[in-house]
């Protein structure tokens, strides 16, 4: 199973503004040049992150985007189920399979996923962020003494 590049630009995101001050407001511009993203993309992503409450959007001058929760508080789980959605392996359903009543093979591949959800529940936003080297700093374009 490989994420899509939205999943991954969303990590970005997120990663990118635990690494800021609490309060610190973070613009779709800053974003997509500090990762060479395609500013379309990073509109879709703070737009998905927005209505799954993972981030909180404010408008206007002076307006901008930050963590809504403490980055212990966002599952990697839930990231992922946001920003792929249904996360549907094996599509059976839209072949007209002749072996679809007896194969087992989606539920094999359910079974797979589930249990991938499940591991990545184990860790958080914060995971990603507590043991980074400082080599990473200069990427989110911080400094050490600013988280």
């Amino acid at each position: 199973m490989q994420l899509t590049k939205l999943t991954d630009y969303g990590f970005k995101v997120l990663i990118f503004l635990a690494n800021k001050p609490e309060k610190y407001l973070a613009s779709i511009d800053e974003i997509a040049n500090t990762y060479q993203l395609p500013k379309n993309s990073v509109v879709k992503v703070i737009h998905q992150l927005g209505k799954g409450n993972i981030i909180e959007t404010r408008r206007g001058k002076g307006g901008g985007f930050l963590l809504a929760k403490k980055p212990i508080d966002i599952k990697i789980s839930d990231v992922v189920s946001l920003l792929e959605g249904d996360i549907d392996v094996v599509d059976c359903a839209s072949h007209n399979c002749y072996l679809q009543s007896s194969c087992q093979l989606k539920g094999i591949i359910n079974k797979a996923t589930f249990a991938f959800l499940d591991v990545l529940k184990e860790y958080s936003i914060e995971d990603l962020i507590s043991h980074q080297q400082h080599g990473l700093f200069n990427v989110v374009n911080i400094e050490p003494n600013e988280i």
